[in-house]
């Protein structure tokens, strides 16, 4: 880090297929791993590195659980997500627990662009096709769409206290 000018990282991981094939345990499993991890490099460098905790967004009981461990007990500093959970996104009704959890804890969200696949639910999103084009195309049109229907879905919008960067 010091070679290349760079004072301090945030440790994150997009995980996007953690939620695939519909495992409750192994998604735990795997947050953890990653969130212990992270959480161990921070203790050891303070100063040099910050951390971003993963949720498992399989069951909402796990996730607002490793959430509050991942605060609480492990000082994590904020939470890194992908944009799609195997299909499923975060203004869906199903993850209002996460949003209320993360307003209660008062920590940043970042959202991770991730490509959306190809099915039935890609035309909620079809702005994708609109304005950005392939899969490949400006991450930041991807995920503001996904901001902007949590808005508009009130899925976040009843937790004024959710920063999402």
């Amino acid at each position: 880090m010091d070679q290349y000018g760079i004072d301090i990282g945030v440790l994150s991981n997009t995980g996007g297929r953690i939620e695939k094939g519909g495992d409750r345990a192994k998604a735990l499993d795997l947050c953890k791993i990653l969130n212990d991890s992270f959480a161990d490099a921070h203790a050891k460098h303070p100063h040099r590195f910050k951390a971003f905790a993963r949720l498992p967004m399989i069951d909402s009981d796990d996730c607002v659980r490793e959430l509050q461990r991942c605060t609480k007990e492990l000082g994590m500093h904020g939470v890194m997500m992908p944009t799609n959970l195997a299909g499923k996104y975060l203004d869906e009704s199903e993850f209002k627990p996460f949003w209320d959890a993360l307003a209660a804890e008062g920590k940043p969200l970042f959202l991770h662009p991730a490509n959306a696949p190809c099915q039935a639910n890609w035309n909620k999103y079809s702005l994708h096709q609109k304005f950005s084009g392939p899969p490949t195309a400006p991450w930041h049109l991807r995920a503001s769409s996904i901001v902007a229907c949590s808005i508009a879905t009130r899925t976040s919008s009843s937790s004024p206290r959710i920063w999402v960067v």
